[in-house]
C-alpha cells in the first residue's frame, strides 16, 4: 500500500467509527450531485480513487425503464417498491432513445470497470495507481473492490 492510501483508510476508519447517517432517504432529499474531475496535469494527483456508494439510485432501473419515462412524459418519475412510474401526462420524447443511461446491474462488477476503462485510456499515465471502493452509506466505511484495485495497478 502507498502512503496516500494509507492516510484515505485511516481517515475513513476514522470517521466510521462515528458514523451516524447510515439512515438517510433514497433519493437524497436534496436532489441535487457533485461530480468531481481529478487532475493529474494540472494539480499534480498521483493515486486516484473511484468510488461508487451502495443504495445507489443507478441500480434501480434500466436504460429501458428510462427511455419508457422519458417517452411518456418529461414530468419527474415516482418509485414505490414495485419500480418507477411516471407522474405526469405528456408529451414526452424518444430522444432518451439513443443515450447510454449507464446504469448499474452490479456495484463492484461497475467499479471494476470504471477503473479497468481508466487504466486504459490513453491520457492516463501508466505510474498512477488507481484504486476501486464502494463507500457503504449505512456504515460511513469504504469497502475495497480488489478485482478494481488489481485492473488498477500502475505499472
Amino acid at each position: 500500500m502507498s502512503q496516500i492510501r494509507d492516510e484515505v483508510l485511516a481517515a475513513n476508519d476514522r470517521y466510521a467509527s462515528g458514523f451516524d447517517k447510515g439512515d438517510l432517504p433514497m433519493p437524497p432529499a436534496r436532489r441535487f450531485a457533485i461530480s468531481l474531475v481529478i487532475s493529474y496535469k494540472l494539480l499534480g494527483t498521483r493515486e486516484w480513487f473511484v468510488v461508487h456508494h451502495t443504495d445507489c439510485g443507478m441500480e434501480t432501473f434500466t436504460d429501458e425503464v428510462m427511455r419508457g419515462l422519458l417517452a411518456s412524459s418529461l414530468k419527474t418519475a415516482t418509485v414505490d417498491a414495485s419500480g418507477w412510474h411516471d407522474s405526469g401526462e405528456g408529451p414526452g420524447s424518444t430522444e432518451g432513445n439513443y443515450i447510454d443511461w449507464l446504469t448499474i446491474k452490479d456495484n463492484a462488477q461497475s467499479v471494476v470497470e470504471d477503473v479497468r476503462r481508466i487504466r486504459n485510456h490513453p491520457l492516463v499515465p501508466a505510474e498512477i495507481p488507481i484504486y476501486g471502493y464502494i463507500y457503504d452509506v449505512r456504515s460511513g466505511r469504504l469497502v475495497e473492490v480488489p478485482g478494481a484495485t488489481e485492473a488498477g495497478r500502475g505499472r
